[in-house]
């Protein structure tokens, strides 16, 4: 066996192990599928509003502008109407933003924004969910909010995913990085440019697609052969300079609210590990619910 192949059968192993163990536990109630971001195993953070992990459970906590209150939902709950239809008895606006994005990949790695309510991205309108490609996202702007960790995500080599639509990149958007540092970012510039960096190291792939939603992610194998795609394309050459860790803090904006994306998110999945013989099964797999390719 290759050892492509080998690392691969070892990730869905251990992903097959974890939610395993979830079962016999009881944890996560009557069980229907493992998600995305646990049958791959070695996920370090794992952020959406479907079910990629969760297995039922709940994958936000919303505000409503009406009465300030705040809920969790699960998956089938943010896509089913209940969602809507809690923030709509709410009144006034009928707008509901997101206050928590749990950790769906078991590591209670949740990002959040309790500390200001203007700074929280937006996922209902006037009583609707809001959707991107027919499926519930959540809308940041030049305002610049975002969610951040209570601690951080750490991966070293390993694969990144990030279900997105740019809608402004007219000057330098983030969509991850670390709350007060430079050392960490992916972001697009202002020449449409893909930009990444870790541990310090930085260095820009291709150009982004504005105004269409990808599944645009970075992999980096055991050998520090860094790709950047979008959908299961490549953008841009292999780069070969970046070495060490990638720390995720932030989602939304980089460095105390630098480069505020301006778009949609709809998941970020970050896996640790030599992810590279999977990343095309993974992005098919994440295709075959948002049908962004």
């Amino acid at each position: 066996m290759s050892s492509e192949h080998l690392a691969s059968a070892q990730n869905q192993l251990k992903g097959n192990l974890g939610g395993a163990w979830d079962m016999l536990s009881g944890a996560q109630g009557n069980y229907t599928d493992l998600g995305t971001a646990r049958r791959f195993g070695g996920a370090a953070g794992a952020y959406s509003l479907r079910d990629i992990g969760a297995m039922n459970g709940r994958v936000v906590n919303v505000r409503r502008s009406g009465d300030d209150a705040n809920a969790d939902f699960s998956a089938n709950q943010v896509i089913s109407g209940s969602l809507a239809a809690w923030v709509d008895a709410g009144g006034g606006d009928k707008d509901g933003f997101v206050e928590v994005l749990y950790d769906q990949s078991g590591n209670g790695k949740d990002i959040s924004q309790t500390s200001s309510d203007a700074d929280q991205p937006q996922i209902v309108d006037n009583g609707a969910v809001l959707l991107d490609n027919g499926k519930p996202t959540m809308k940041f702007t030049a305002n610049a909010e975002f969610l951040d960790t209570a601690s951080t995500v750490t991966v070293s080599s390993g694969a990144q995913f990030i279900v997105c639509n740019a809608t402004d990149v007219s000057s330098g958007r983030a969509l991850i990085g670390k709350k007060s540092a430079n050392t960490d970012f992916f972001r697009f510039t202002s020449s449409d440019s893909e930009s990444y960096k870790a541990n310090s190291q930085g260095t820009t792939f291709g150009t982004i697609a504005e105004g269409q939603q990808l599944i645009v992610s970075v992999d980096r194998d055991g050998s520090n052969n860094t790709e950047m795609f979008e959908d299961n394309a490549q953008s841009g050459t292999t780069k070969t300079n970046i070495t060490g860790n990638f720390v995720f803090e932030r989602m939304g904006a980089r460095n105390a609210a630098a480069d505020p994306y301006v778009g949609t998110i709809s998941e970020l999945i970050m896996f640790d590990g030599d992810y590279s013989s999977d990343r095309e099964t993974i992005t098919r797999e994440i295709n075959n619910y948002y049908k962004a390719f």
